[in-house]
């Protein structure tokens, strides 16, 4: 499971990373062109947290849940 999670993970946000100043253009549109820097460190940073709020789903289900609180 964690695998896949991370593959979907990593592989959405290192895609949006890459087209985000298009996306920023043709979803957002021109009043949000100040935002483009943000878009690629915003996708990252999303990306990492959505892996490691799956490793708490993990941990939870494989009886640790001492472990995933304790990193909580």
């Amino acid at each position: 499971m964690l695998y896949w999670s991370a593959l979907l993970c990593v592989s959405t946000s290192v895609g949006i990373c890459l087209v985000g100043d298009d996306m920023v253009d043709l979803v957002l549109g021109p009043k949000w062109v100040d935002v483009k820097p943000l878009v690629p460190w915003l996708a990252l940073s999303f990306g990492l947290v959505a892996m490691s709020s799956n490793v708490y789903a993990a941990l939870d289900s494989t009886g640790r849940a001492s472990t995933s609180a304790g990193l909580q």
